[in-house]
């Protein structure tokens, strides 16, 4: 018995210590006060944001670069997206892979933790005619956190006919 309350107790703490955190919103926990916020991320102003089931729970965190007022998204130089890129891989200890790219040059990075599920995204939409050619989103969510939205989403849209 107490082996099984000692194995239940150290993965209850390794899912709290793996909760993943970007400027004060945490995956998993209650939304507390605005679901955005104006800040810097590896030194680039931008926007953070957060979507929530009705509970208030975040499913996923999103960056996206902005004017410092966040009134206009940003473009970024190739050296700040390799400061955010890897900065992020540093951070949360993961690598990313090109997962996609299309024609027109934009493309995907997604890195993934295999110990809690959680996905690290970056899209990045490139244009080489810009001085700042890089205009990217990074999110990070949780492939638990993913399917309790859908859940919340297909109930809603099945109480719609």
């Amino acid at each position: 018995m107490k082996e099984i309350l000692l194995i239940l107790f150290l993965v209850i703490i390794n899912f709290i210590s793996s909760a993943q955190s970007l400027k004060g919103f945490t995956l998993g926990e209650k939304l507390v006060g605005s679901a955005m916020k104006l800040t810097t991320v590896a030194g680039i102003n931008g926007a953070v944001g957060v979507e929530t089931l009705k509970d208030g729970t975040i499913v996923w965190i999103l960056f996206i670069p902005s004017t410092s007022n966040g009134d206009k998204v940003k473009r970024i130089s190739e050296v700040e997206f390799n400061r955010l890129k890897n900065g992020i891989e540093e951070n949360y200890k993961v690598t990313f892979s090109k997962v996609e790219e299309d024609y027109y040059g934009n493309f995907k990075y997604l890195a993934l933790d295999l110990n809690d599920s959680t996905m690290y995204i970056i899209s990045v939409e490139y244009d080489e005619f810009f001085d700042e050619p890089y205009k990217i989103s990074f999110m990070i969510t949780n492939k638990r956190m993913i399917a309790m939205q859908e859940k919340e989403q297909q109930k809603k849209a099945n109480s719609d006919f």
